[in-house]
C-alpha cells in the first residue's frame, strides 16, 4: 500500500476510535447521571408504586413506606423532573424513620404519562394537558386520599412543586399541615423577563436543542456561573430524546400562565401567534398570600431568574406565619459552584429543622 494511502487509512481509523470514544464518553457521563439519581433512590429506600384514582386516571409516585408511621411528607418535583430526582433532598433532609414519605408524578411526568405521550405522538394525536397549577395540584390530593392520608400531612415542594404545595394548602388547609415551598413558581411570583419569554415563544425552557439547553442552563444559575460541561450537556439531551417526543414539555407552557394570559396564549411549533405585549398587561395572578396565617417556610435564591426573589419577599412579607430565607449567590436550583445543589445545600437543613426540630 502507498505511503499516502497507509498515512490516509491510519488518519480514517484513528478517528473513527476518536468518534467511538467520544460516543462512549456520552453514554459514560448519561449512565453516571442517571446511576446516581438510581442509587440515592435505593438509598433512600423509595419504592415505586401506583394508585387508581376515583375517576379511573393512574397516579404514579414514591414511597417511603412505614408500618406505623407517626407523621406523613410528601415532595413535589419540578418541571420535567423525576421524582427520584428528590432522592437526594429526602436523604440530606434525614426524615425520621417513623415518617411515611410518599413522591408523587406530576401531571404528564412519570413513566407511564411519557409512554402515553409517545403512543399518541405516534398516532399524530395531542396529549391532554392539564390546564392549570390548580388542577396539578388537586390531583395530588386526590391522591392522598385514595391512598388514606391523615389529615396534618407536610408538603415540601420544588419550583412547580413548591406551586403545587402552595395551592394544596390553600384548597384543603385541614388537611394540610406545614408547608416548605422551595422557589415556588406562583404565577405572581414568576420573573417579569421569563413569564414575557414564554408568551414570546422562548423554548429554552421546554428545551430540545444544545443552545437551548446552555441558556435553560444559564438561567437556573446565578449571573457569571461558570458553563456546564459540553459532555454533561449531551447526556441531558440524551436523557431527554429518550423520555419525552419532540415538543411535549413546550406543550406545558399555558399551564405555567396565570389565569388572565392562559386562556389568550396559543402556541404553534413552540412560538406565540398572539401579541405578548398585549398579555402582559394582564400578568402576574396573584400579588400576596391568600393564607396570612399559614404556617410554612420558604426557601428562596437571591439570583433565581425564573421565580422572581424580590416577587416572592413582597408576595409574602404580610404572611405572619411564614418564615422567609433568602439565599445569597443561588439561582433557581445552583449556586456560583454549579456542583453546589440548592435543594440539598440550602432547602434541605431548612426544611429538617422547621417540619422536625432541631
Amino acid at each position: 500500500m502507498p505511503k499516502k494511502a497507509t498515512v490516509v487509512v491510519g488518519a480514517v481509523a484513528v478517528a473513527g476510535t476518536l468518534g467511538v470514544m467520544w460516543v462512549m464518553r456520552k453514554r459514560i457521563v448519561k449512565a453516571m447521571i442517571l446511576g446516581k439519581v438510581a442509587s440515592e433512590k435505593k438509598q433512600a429506600g423509595l419504592v415505586d408504586k401506583s394508585v387508581i384514582l376515583p375517576g379511573g386516571e393512574e397516579c404514579q409516585y414514591l414511597e417511603r413506606a412505614v408500618a406505623f408511621p407517626k407523621r406523613t411528607l410528601v415532595l413535589l418535583h419540578g418541571f420535567s423532573q423525576t421524582a427520584e430526582e428528590l432522592s437526594a433532598l429526602l436523604l440530606e433532609m434525614k426524615v425520621p424513620g417513623d415518617v411515611r414519605v410518599v413522591l408523587p408524578y406530576a401531571v404528564g411526568h412519570g413513566k407511564a404519562e411519557l409512554a402515553r405521550a409517545w403512543r399518541l405522538h405516534a398516532a399524530g394525536e395531542p396529549f391532554p394537558y392539564p390546564e392549570s397549577y390548580e388542577v396539578m395540584a388537586e390531583r395530588v390530593f386526590e391522591m392522598t386520599e385514595a391512598l388514606g392520608f391523615p389529615q396534618g400531612f407536610d408538603v415540601v415542594g420544588y419550583s412547580m412543586g413548591g406551586n403545587m404545595a402552595f395551592w394544596l394548602k390553600h384548597a384543603h388547609p385541614a388537611a394540610v399541615g406545614r408547608t416548605v415551598l422551595a422557589a415556588p413558581a406562583v404565577p405572581g411570583c414568576i420573573a417579569d423577563a421569563f413569564h414575557a419569554s414564554i408568551l414570546a415563544g422562548d423554548a429554552a425552557h421546554g428545551w430540545e436543542t444544545k443552545a437551548e439547553l446552555e441558556a435553560f442552563m444559564a438561567k437556573i444559575g446565578p449571573p457569571g456561573m461558570p458553563p456546564f460541561p459540553s459532555l454533561v450537556l449531551d447526556a441531558l439531551m440524551a436523557i431527554r430524546a429518550e423520555d419525552a417526543p419532540p415538543g411535549y414539555f413546550r406543550g406545558f407552557f399555558p399551564t405555567f400562565l396565570d389565569p388572565a394570559n392562559r386562556s389568550h396564549l396559543s402556541l404553534c411549533g413552540g412560538r406565540s401567534v398572539v401579541d405578548p405585549a398585549a398579555l402582559l398587561a394582564g400578568a402576574g395572578g396573584l400579588t400576596s398570600d391568600p393564607d396570612p396565617t399559614s404556617a410554612r417556610l420558604v426557601v428562596w435564591g437571591a439570583n433565581d431568574a425564573i421565580c422572581d426573589h424580590g416577587k416572592g419577599a413582597r408576595f409574602f412579607q404580610r404572611s405572619v406565619c411564614t418564615e422567609f430565607v433568602t439565599v445569597p449567590g443561588c439561582g433557581h436550583v445552583v449556586f456560583m459552584d454549579p456542583s453546589k445543589n440548592f435543594l440539598v445545600e440550602a432547602v434541605a437543613p431548612r426544611a429538617a429543622k422547621f417540619l422536625y426540630g432541631p
